[in-house]
């Protein structure tokens, strides 16, 4: 199985840090894409095999000690999704866009905005 992880990054001086691996999806998980909405939190989206491929975001903070901690697990699209991209339009807010196929080759692409409120999204 292919789970999403993610690990933070920082950078001190000349040198690259990472922080633990932490898994973002329950299951399998394909076509992810992250947007930062601030310097200490993201947004990650993905594919969720375990839901018939429908796309699933997830808001990553980084703690104190510079590791990842997620909230929230949000459907963003109920149809196999693929191709996600992920773009910051203001802090806090980005747009989704991907492919989303409703039935045998009706595939059309769509786009919805992300808000980050309260420490979900």
């Amino acid at each position: 199985l292919r789970h999403a992880v993610c690990r933070s990054l920082s950078l001190v001086g000349d040198v690259l840090f990472a922080g633990f691996v932490h898994e973002v999806s329950n299951g399998e998980a394909a076509h992810l894409a992250v947007v930062a909405l601030s310097a200490s939190s993201a947004a990650v989206c993905f594919s969720d095999a375990a839901f018939g491929e429908e796309s699933r975001c997830r808001l990553l903070d980084v703690s104190q000690d510079g590791n990842l901690v997620s909230s929230g697990l949000v459907a963003a699209s109920t149809s196999l999704t693929r191709h996600l991209v992920l773009s910051a339009t203001s802090p806090g807010t980005g747009l989704l866009c991907y492919q989303v196929s409703e039935g045998l080759g009706e595939m059309q692409g769509r786009c919805r905005v992300i808000t980050q409120v309260s420490g979900t999204l």
